[in-house]
């Protein structure tokens, strides 16, 4: 009888990691993609990996990605996010500009300059495109207002970004990557590589027949475009791994976890800002709701994309650093938060 029950007791214990593997395998397999990159990177055969990689552009990668992702997104909600116009406005004014305005002092404690870099990339990039609604609807807020604050800071990604990088480059002592992150280019990549792959998905839905199959499929194109993302991920771990193979030290362990550290302050203190303003400006609690993560959450292809187009392999660090502590953050948040159906 004991041995029944102790077997049962495996059996269950067993089910129940298998199915967080399964619910967070992105995160999982992010553990294993960079170390694996990096040991490449250390290997002989790295320059003929990266020569084979590198044919494939990464600003390709990105639109095809950012494209699969919009094809998912429900837009017929939109017309119902104009009924809390304020909602909107304040999650996306806290999301762009709030979020980068408390980034840019905590700069100059990071010694790294890679770090740093990647560190005010996260903090400028949009919000996700898909886990700000998927935790919206989990705490039972209004996810329509999410879904416009998601395309609203990403369609004006490419105005947003390269003007915070124009502000923030030069005082932060980055000069060196200054001219791969200049104003005018960086605008038109990212015209190309998210703004218009966006509207493409956006587009194609107005496909009834298109979309309904889309709907029906949408767990296939988002693990799809996860998949692409880790390619990328890989990639840039695997350029770090040849760095470093070439006498460059790696910043110390403290500087990662100042870093991770900052990353979870801005987070939180994202939320926090929110729920400040939507109590004074007496927001709706299901709009509050949906607030919360949408001005919070910043999105990874994006994040990476920009990290990459820097040629700095480590900025890509905190957009990772932040993309984790948001998934384990705002599980928990959502359960706080959660309204009675």
């Amino acid at each position: 009888m004991t041995r029944l029950i102790s077997s049962e007791t495996g059996l269950q214990l067993r089910k129940g990691i298998f199915e967080k593997i399964s619910r967070h395998w992105f995160l999982c397999a992010l553990l294993l993609v960079i170390p694996a990159g990096m040991a490449i990177g250390y290997s002989d055969a790295a320059m003929q990996v990266v020569g084979t990689l590198n044919r494939v552009p990464g600003s390709l990668l990105t639109a095809v990605i950012l494209f699969l992702m919009s094809m998912t997104l429900d837009s017929g909600k939109l017309l119902a996010a104009l009924r809390s116009p304020r909602a909107v406005v304040v999650a996306a004014v806290i999301n762009q500009v709030v979020v980068p305005l408390m980034a840019i002092p905590l700069l100059p404690m990071v010694s790294s300059p890679d770090l740093r870099l990647g560190l005010l990339i996260a903090s400028i990039v949009p919000c996700t495109m898909a886990a700000a609604s998927v935790w919206t609807r989990m705490a039972n807020g209004n996810d329509a207002v999410s879904l416009l604050v998601t395309l609203l800071t990403n369609v004006g990604c490419f105005l947003v970004i390269p003007a915070w990088l124009s502000v923030a480059l030069s005082a932060q002592q980055l000069l060196q990557v200054s001219k791969a992150l200049a104003f005018g280019p960086m605008v038109m990549r990212l015209v190309f590589s998210a703004v218009l792959p966006i509207l493409c998905g956006q587009l194609i839905r107005l496909l009834p027949r298109i979309r309904q199959q889309i709907d029906r499929r949408k767990k296939v194109f988002s693990n799809s475009a996860q998949t692409l993302l880790l390619f990328i991920v890989y990639m840039s771990a695997l350029t770090g791994g040849m760095q470093f193979s070439k006498d460059a030290q790696p910043p110390a362990a403290i500087v990662f976890v100042v870093v991770f550290v900052f990353c979870n302050g801005l987070h939180v203190m994202a939320m926090l800002i929110c729920v400040l303003v939507a109590r004074i400006l007496r927001i709706r609690d299901e709009d509050r709701v949906a607030m919360i993560f949408a001005s919070s959450q910043k999105t990874l292809p994006i994040g990476v994309a920009v990290a990459q187009a820097s040629g700095v392999p480590l900025a890509i660090v905190p957009m990772l650093m932040f993309h984790a502590s948001q998934l384990f953050v705002d599980t928990w948040v959502a359960s706080k938060v959660a309204l009675k159906p």
